[in-house]
């Protein structure tokens, strides 16, 4: 008969306490689906909340038009391409993704929630916490799917408590005006059948305007701002004011549609007049010379013509002022023109050479292209616009992530406690269970 083996308690404690503080962290990986190209970013966020590691990878010819899969193989293909990129360049092991998503099917409505702190009791970030997400799960029963929820106003006893949430104040109700963003359950369905074909699961979804005006934003309350961010087919725009959330709004114009212009008025095809428009496009037709011409085969574009430079621009124009039109009446749904302080572009479309300076005639308002601000105090090399969603998520998830570490640890019973550290000896994932996000 055998012999059990002693377990040297004492040293297996010291080692659970370093292994945890050792092992505290989480690769993120986070898709952002364009409208025609599809972009990931990978980060490792630390217990601390620091971000250790970041990378990023993009591809062209997604499968996806108007954020619904159209080609499950391009899309496949697609998805596999960056995360090839980001499994060989980081040993990325993770699975799981967070999607970043702009379509003209995302809708929105604020929901009001009235949390009863008899007898006065204190207020916790667990406590809101789960109380939205109380919410969600009343609200997805009634609606269609639930892509993401925002608090965006707090009152505590009737009694307005600013742009933050009252923590460590006591009351009697607790009051949180929720803003949800929906999807139709079929679309996301058919994203997740074809991610989960890849070998991939969705952990979360992101509404893509949101995450780029998170990214462009200062955190300073201003009386208000609006993010339009400038997709390939749609552009998204979100109304603030002094801090708080008012509106959204999906518009169907992108660049896209600057191409199909183009690529009329040149007779030839969306991919020579993307180039013409990278490499001639600009909005303002007064600042180009009158005789300045564009020798489409000398740029190796294939065709044999002269072109007008300031033509190019005059197109391009007629599309941005429809464009400009169109965020102001999407502006105007959510605040009035005179309590607007400026207008904050962002995408890849908001690269186009003229396009702050015309926005900024047609809107009457201070126009302009913001880059992606820093992450914990770490600019991470990206500040092409374009990436203002992708870093915005990542700002949005590194927030979950921390709050979430704040209450978790607070919330485990003794036993919890007990059963994690004993884990450690047995091989137990009571601890991961508990810690994970």
């Amino acid at each position: 008969m055998s012999r059990r083996p002693v377990i040297d308690f004492e040293s297996a404690f010291q080692r659970w306490k370093i292994r945890s503080r050792r092992s505290g962290g989480d690769d993120v990986l986070i898709l952002d689906l364009g409208q025609h190209s599809l972009n990931a970013l990978y980060a490792k966020i630390e217990r601390d909340g620091a971000v250790g590691a970041v990378d990023y990878a993009a591809t062209v010819d997604s499968g996806l038009s108007e954020g619904a899969v159209t080609d499950e193989a391009k899309f496949a293909a697609a998805v596999e391409r960056v995360a090839t990129v980001l499994r060989r360049r980081n040993r990325l092991r993770t699975r799981r993704l967070q999607v970043s998503l702009s379509s003209p099917f995302i809708s929105y409505f604020n929901h009001f929630v009235t949390v009863n702190l008899s007898p006065r009791r204190r207020v916790t970030q667990g406590l809101i916490d789960e109380s939205i997400e109380r919410a969600g799960e009343e609200i997805s029963c009634l609606v269609e799917h639930v892509m993401q929820v925002v608090p965006v106003r707090y009152t505590l006893d009737s009694i307005y408590s600013g742009g933050g949430p009252p923590l460590g104040m006591r009351g009697q109700q607790l009051g949180i005006e929720l803003f949800f963003l929906t999807a139709p359950e079929a679309a996301l369905e058919r994203i997740e059948k074809a991610l989960k074909g890849c070998g991939y699961s969705v952990d979360g979804w992101w509404y893509a305007g949101l995450s780029a005006a998170d990214s462009v934003m200062l955190p300073a309350a201003e009386a208000g701002v609006a993010v339009v961010d400038v997709g390939g087919a749609t552009t998204d725009v979100a109304v603030f004011r002094n801090g708080r959330l008012l509106h959204v709004g999906v518009i169907r114009c992108g660049g896209r549609d600057f191409d199909s212009d183009l690529s009329t008025f040149l007779n030839e095809g969306l991919k020579v007049a993307e180039e013409v428009k990278r490499l001639f496009g600009c909005a303002l037709p007064q600042v180009i010379r009158h005789n300045e011409v564009v020798d489409l085969r000398e740029r190796g574009l294939g065709a044999d013509k002269l072109v007008s430079a300031r033509e190019i621009a005059g197109v391009i124009r007629d599309r941005a002022r429809e464009l400009s039109y169109m965020v102001e009446e999407e502006i105007g749904k959510a605040i009035s023109p005179a309590l607007l302080s400026r207008v904050v572009l962002t995408g890849g479309g908001a690269k186009l050479e003229g396009l702050a300076e015309l926005a900024e005639i047609a809107l009457e308002r201070s126009v302009e292209v913001g880059a992606p601000r820093a992450v914990n105090g770490t600019r991470m090399g990206f500040s092409d616009p374009g990436c203002a969603a992708l870093v915005g998520t990542l700002r949005l998830l590194r927030r979950r992530l921390l709050a979430r570490r704040r209450v978790e640890p607070a919330g485990m019973s003794a036993g919890d406690r007990l059963r994690s550290w004993f884990g450690a000896l047995v091989g137990s994932p009571v601890a991961e269970r508990k810690e994970a996000v």
